[in-house]
């Protein structure tokens, strides 16, 4: 077990999330190695943040114009999450399923607790 499995699992236990149950954070690490992996993540949260602060379901679009970054980098942020995530288009099912099980603001949690979340509480 490399290095960075081993602080994963560490961080998983930690979390309460139970050993054997992905996660977020552990798919897109298994996939993409840790920084990308959380940089997928992130990207997730700071899709929450938008759809938070808008209070509706967003577009890549207003992903861009939100954080003020051109649409190429919001199209490589998105294409990294597809990349993770195959089925789903954007982050928008994720957070809906995270805010139904969390009930509270997502803003608030991180990138720690967003990446803590399991995935078999994925809608299917």
């Amino acid at each position: 077990m490399g290095r960075h499995a081993k602080l994963l699992e560490v961080a998983v236990v930690k979390d309460g999330v139970r050993k054997g149950q992905d996660t977020l954070l552990q798919v897109a690490v298994a996939k993409h190695g840790l920084r990308k992996g959380y940089s997928v993540v992130s990207f997730i949260l700071a899709w929450a943040i938008v759809c938070e602060s808008l209070g509706r379901p967003i577009t890549l679009d207003d992903y861009a114009e939100w954080w003020r970054v051109s649409e190429s980098t919001a199209f490589r942020e998105q294409q990294r999450f597809r990349l993770t995530f195959e089925e789903l288009a954007t982050p928008q099912p994720i957070v809906e399923a995270m805010q139904a099980q969390a009930g509270e603001r997502l803003a608030r949690r991180g990138v720690k607790d967003v990446g803590a979340f399991p995935v078999a509480l994925l809608p299917a």
